[in-house]
């Protein structure tokens, strides 16, 4: 799957992952090859590889902290997710004009 197609079906998450957008992607991804949904897979895992950076992944948790006032760390599942809702969120982004990431290349 090319990137352009790839970003294409994240379109239809329209900015977030939500139980109806996530069926919205699931229903398309049906409709289509097994070769398309394991390139879409494939894509999936490596966009989020390319922001799985430790610079990253140790940034605590934007307005939170312990019980001593230290900052909270995100966990490997939150930093999980946070990187899927950047998946989800560059479309929309584009889309919107409001950046000047492109959705035919990988982040």
């Amino acid at each position: 799957m090319t990137w352009a197609a790839f970003w294409t079906l994240i379109a239809t998450l329209k900015g977030e992952a939500t139980e109806a957008s996530c069926l919205r992607l699931a229903e398309e991804l049906s409709r289509r090859s097994v070769s398309d949904t394991v390139g879409f897979a494939e894509r999936h895992a490596e966009a989020l590889h390319r922001m799985d950076q430790e610079k990253f992944g140790t940034l605590p948790v934007a307005d939170m902290t312990d019980r001593n006032g230290e900052p909270f760390p995100q966990s490997a599942d939150g930093f999980l997710y946070a990187r899927c809702a950047v998946v989800a969120a560059v479309a929309l982004f584009t889309r919107t004009g409001s950046g000047s990431a492109s959705v035919t290349r990988p982040l």
